[in-house]
């Protein structure tokens, strides 16, 4: 559209006095009511939010020795932990450190019950990180890529990483389905006249929230590779990208994959397990929080008849595409 406006303006195609903004919303309104797809009756509403079940009672504060509490320390634990000062905080006893420390120990330790730990922006801060980190080392240790962007880390999937790049999956309301997590297009030709190919890569990067009703967001993004396993360092070429590759991706493409990148992080549970401690594991529903909204809405334009699930649990829409 902006090439063609531009190629316009070029010409010096002259341009009609009472044509603008005011003039298109008239004609929308004349040829479109506000209320067609409304239907009012009650709807239930999938969010991008996953509740977890319950948080541990106690947190630690593990005093350091001298010179132990470097800035890479967290980094190199198994179990998640902040530095802060000469201490570490973690939910995990100081047991499950031990060996961990280099020359380092823990010398002292105290328990705080986290409900009086967490009013306290900064603790609240703390406890933020630690379940940030959690999630993060599950994610890797189920062989997720991980990838730096400016708001922190997002997982996604390399090319070949599950069976043809696609995960089968169950909804909250028992319908299944089917969705590519890779995928690759022809994106123009070499210098040498060969195709060139980009590979597309679905991510998630959660969002924990710590407060009364304890869980995760999970926000989505797609990163791009040339060969399906290196994800392009310029942050304004995969932007430019996604806007291209995801422009005909509706409110379901983003669903499905959401839900089948849960679905496969609990590996066939209802929950997933996040580890916080050797023996401390907190839970994470698979599946997201329900909202009831007072309407609903039907596309008019839209096929409403479902589409059906073939016996190799593809719908049949992307079997075909899978052709």
């Amino acid at each position: 559209m902006n090439q063609l406006l531009e190629k316009l303006l070029k010409q010096k195609v002259p341009k009609k006095r009472s044509f603008g903004p005011k003039a298109v919303n008239e004609w929308w309104k004349t040829h479109f009511s506000a209320e067609t797809g409304i239907q009012r009756r009650r709807a239930e509403t999938l969010s991008n939010y996953f509740d977890l079940e319950g948080l541990p009672e106690i947190i630690y504060i593990h005093a350091l020795t001298p010179g132990c509490a470097r800035d890479d320390l967290a980094g190199s634990l198994t179990c998640p932990a902040i530095v802060q000062g000469d201490s570490l905080i973690a939910f995990a006893p100081a047991d499950d450190f031990a060996g961990e420390l280099g020359d380092g120990r823990i010398w002292n330790s105290h328990s705080v019950k986290l409900e009086e730990f967490l009013p306290g922006q900064q603790n609240r801060n703390s406890v933020y990180t630690l379940l940030r980190l959690a999630f993060e080392k599950m994610a890797e240790s189920k062989g997720l890529k991980a990838h730096l962007m400016s708001v922190g880390k997002a997982f996604w999937f390399a090319k070949d990483q599950v069976l043809k790049d696609r995960i089968a999956f169950s909804r909250p309301d028992g319908s299944r389905g089917y969705r590519a997590l890779v995928g690759h297009g022809s994106v123009g030709e070499t210098p040498e006249g060969e195709k060139r190919v980009r590979y597309w890569h679905y991510a998630v990067r959660p969002v924990p929230n710590p407060g009364a009703a304890p869980g995760f967001w999970i926000k989505s993004h797609v990163f791009f590779s040339d060969e399906g396993r290196t994800i392009w360092a310029s942050s304004g070429r995969l932007q430019s990208a996604r806007r291209s590759q995801c422009s005909d991706w509706w409110n379901d493409a983003w669903r499905d994959r959401l839900l089948a990148t849960m679905n496969w992080l609990a590996g066939g549970s209802s929950e997933i397990a996040i580890p916080l401690g050797r023996d401390l594991c907190v839970r994470l529903s698979k599946f997201p929080t329900l909202f009831e909204s007072p309407v609903s809405y039907v596309d008019p334009g839209a096929d409403q008849e479902v589409q059906p699930v073939n016996e190799y649990g593809l719908e049949d829409r992307e079997a075909e595409d899978a052709e």
